[in-house]
């Protein structure tokens, strides 16, 4: 099962592209408002021109889909994050729908994981509606709900994202990560660790659904980091704002070959005292970041905590001694741009 992915990541990646072009040069040449607006009901903010990533095909897209209404009272909306993970996967892949937009992401013959992000406890967690939503999807396309894995470091990681462990909530299978690791450590790079066999054997593909949060090591947690919540021994690769060891560890082939895609939950988002929770420098973005590639994603989302950074009055990542280095690394490791110049940023207002 494991070793049977409908396509590898890169020909995955070509594929979407190669739909998304039409969209991309809309993007870059300022196309106006029309059908699909009306169809996916969000609203485009002007957006950031940018180069090509290759000679005649567009970069990478990371796509920033706010809501109003994401949160209300501190409290996430569902409906207002099914319309945001919907607007934002019509954007990514180029589709006119949802439905069509995740079909062309997933086969219905396919064993899908999600990966969640609890370590921040239930105030900064990959929320249950954002699973929800993702779990909703992947039904649609026909996946089994028996063949989706949801997947965190621990059960009460797992609880902080509201999901508990063999509960088989929506029919899925809700594990920690140590259910079975590999038989040897995987070596790659400077990274050293056994890794889960829920992406070694259990899944062809999964999404990543990391939240955004600054971290007192790496600089940020965002999508490269959450495979710390993969493998078995993360602390032992903390060291030197724990590059190269992320870069690395996304390298394996079952982590960068089968991450499919990846939403970021920014409904709430932190920035200082991560990875865990201070409720001082806690802000609602009401937003949800897509993308394919992970290192434009976490480029693109490393200026957003940036950003806020400035507004509050904190220094840079890198004033502070956690530069968030491993970025740079993972796309000298080819595992993405992070050149912003080559970055798509489209940006919809859903609501």
């Amino acid at each position: 099962m494991g070793d049977r992915c409908v396509y590898p990541r890169r020909e995955f990646l070509k594929r979407v592209a190669a739909g998304a072009a039409g969209i991309a040069a809309g993007v870059t040449a300022g196309c106006p408002a029309g059908s699909r607006e009306e169809a996916d009901g969000a609203t485009r903010a002007a957006p950031t021109p940018v180069a090509s990533a290759a000679p005649g095909g567009p970069g990478p897209k990371v796509v920033m889909a706010t809501h109003s209404r994401a949160t209300l009272e501190g409290e996430v909306q569902p409906e207002a994050v099914e319309k945001l993970v919907d607007a934002a996967v019509v954007a990514l892949t180029g589709e006119k729908t949802a439905q069509a937009a995740w079909n062309k992401l997933f086969s219905s013959d396919e064993s899908v994981g999600v990966k969640v992000n609890g370590l921040g406890g239930p105030f900064i967690s990959t929320s249950r509606h954002l699973t929800a939503a993702v779990v909703s999807r992947l039904l649609q396309v026909g996946v089994k709900a028996e063949r989706i894995t949801i997947w965190d470091q621990n059960p009460e990681f797992l609880r902080n994202c509201g999901l508990i462990v063999d509960s088989k909530e929506w029919g899925t299978n809700i594990v920690p990560v140590n259910i079975e690791w590999t038989d040897a450590p995987v070596e790659a790079g400077k990274f050293r660790g056994r890794i889960t066999t829920i992406v070694t054997k259990r899944v062809d593909c999964f999404v990543n659904l990391p939240i955004m949060k600054d971290h007192g090591l790496s600089g940020v947690t965002l999508a490269l980091k959450q495979h710390y919540g993969t493998h078995e021994n993360p602390w032992d690769h903390h060291d030197n704002n724990c590059d190269p060891y992320i870069a690395d560890l996304n390298t394996i082939p079952s982590i960068r070959d089968k991450q499919r895609l990846i939403l970021c939950d920014a409904t709430r988002a932190v920035c200082q005292d991560g990875p865990g929770f201070n409720a001082d420098y806690l802000w609602h973005p009401n937003m949800l970041m897509a993308a394919l590639d992970p290192v434009a994603h976490d480029t693109i989302g490393t200026q957003v905590i940036e950003a806020r950074r400035k507004e509050v009055g904190l220094p840079t990542l890198a004033e502070a001694g956690r530069p968030a280095k491993h970025i740079a690394t993972a796309a000298q490791r080819g595992l993405g741009v992070d050149d912003p110049a080559r970055i798509t940023v489209e940006r919809l207002n859903v609501g």
